[in-house]
């Protein structure tokens, strides 16, 4: 794999913690945002010409900035620590953004990446907080929440559905063919060692 770009020389600086994190790019592919995750700063990347610039949030706390979502001129920026996710409206050349209200969600447990789906964002629950005890909470999931309608993007990607969310059904079937195929491995098994 060969390296895209070194950040020597750009105001990405390097420190302690955790540093570049999320990545996201315009619908039309000309930038990619990126967040340093131990300042909360943003940082927009042009890949016409490789250059790198501060993002101006007007000092929004982006600190723990984790996963990134891009939706038209909108970014959902995870903080995971705080186990929020902050609504960031970018100009349209994405030098500049103003954050707005925060959201979270009851079932939501350092939540890191993000995706979205017929309006709703699906968070995975990292629980990197409980590296320290080794105790997570099992099984590992994955957390949707609405998208506030104060918050929801600029651009037309996100349909109202009348149904249920698609990928709640498919996670659904797959987690009903898992138990089918691990109740006939077992099956198996057992008659196997019964001989």
């Amino acid at each position: 794999m060969e390296t895209y770009l070194n950040f020597e020389g750009t105001p990405v600086q390097y420190g302690e913690g955790f540093n570049l994190n999320g990545i996201a790019p315009s619908a039309d592919g000309r930038y990619l945002v990126t967040v340093k995750s131990a300042t909360g700063e943003l940082f927009r990347i042009d890949t016409t010409t490789k250059g790198v610039s501060l993002i101006d949030t007007g000092g929004a706390d982006l600190t723990n900035g984790d996963g990134l979502l891009l939706d038209g001129q909108t970014l959902y920026v995870v903080r995971n620590q705080q186990e929020t996710i902050v609504p960031v409206e970018l100009s349209a050349d994405f030098s500049s953004g103003m954050a707005g209200e925060p959201f979270t969600d009851a079932s939501f447990m350092y939540p890191t990446t993000i995706a979205e789906s017929g309006g709703d964002l699906f968070a995975v629950n990292s629980q990197f907080n409980a590296r320290e005890t080794g105790d997570p909470e099992l099984p590992f999931n994955v957390s949707g929440v609405r998208i506030p309608e104060e918050a929801a993007g600029s651009s037309d990607v996100m349909p109202e559905t009348g149904g249920p969310n698609p990928l709640l059904l498919l996670g659904g079937a797959v987690a009903a063919v898992v138990v089918v195929v691990v109740g006939a491995l077992a099956l198996v098994l057992r008659s196997i060692l019964r001989r």
